[in-house]
């Protein structure tokens, strides 16, 4: 199975979804390599506080496949689920689940709390995590709340460890109500953080 090409699917999901002001997560559904079903958050358009991707793709597959038991199924993901989908996934007996970003506030398959493999669950899902995680990153696909991240990839190098002062700097002004921030002190690193942090439709900043 070709896991960029899918995730590269889900990813454009959750740009879709941002670019119509809910939250940027995608998903598609695969099943024998072929894609049954996409979507992304649908909570802010419909009013439903339940429609988030993972959910939403799983209600098409299984209108399109007529069961509601989903064995064989490998749900893409552009960002780690929440409680609520990773249940879901459970639930419909979804083989696999792969994502690209981590989610340290609400993710339950391992990152805030593990429920996707589970021992006191009657059943578990095999995961893949990291699959196009950079390029999820960089197309301002983690929520200010997933800002904990950018600590992976100073463990990798990506980074230099000066950066997180100015990352949790950041992450109270996010958290305090402003809606986006540029930093801006000329260095070649923080670009990655400006793609995550800009808002077009704002233009508040924060000098770092």
């Amino acid at each position: 199975m070709n896991y960029a090409l899918y995730m590269s699917e889900a990813i454009a999901e959750a740009r879709l979804g941002a670019s119509r002001g809910e939250r940027a997560q995608g998903a598609v559904a695969v099943l024998d390599d072929a894609m049954i079903a996409r979507a992304h958050d649908q909570v802010v358009t419909s009013g439903d506080p339940t429609t988030h991707a993972v959910v939403v793709a799983l209600r098409e597959a299984a209108r399109r496949l007529g069961r509601d038991a989903l064995s064989g199924l490998t749900v893409f993901a552009a960002l780690e689920p929440c409680p609520m989908c990773i249940g879901a996934l459970l639930e419909c007996d979804v083989d696999t689940l792969v994502y690209a970003v981590p989610d340290a506030r609400m993710g339950a398959a391992g990152s805030a709390i593990q429920l996707a493999r589970n021992d006191a669950l009657p059943r578990k899902l095999k995961v893949v995590s990291g699959i196009l995680q950079e390029d999820a990153f960089e197309q301002s696909l983690v929520s200010e709340c997933d800002l904990a991240y950018v600590g992976s990839l100073q463990g990798a190098g990506k980074i230099s460890g000066g950066m997180l002062p100015k990352v949790a700097a950041v992450r109270r002004a996010l958290e305090g109500g402003v809606k986006s921030a540029h930093i801006v002190d000329g260095r070649v690193e923080h670009a990655v953080l400006l793609e995550v942090l800009t808002d077009a439709g704002c233009g508040t900043k924060i000098t770092l």
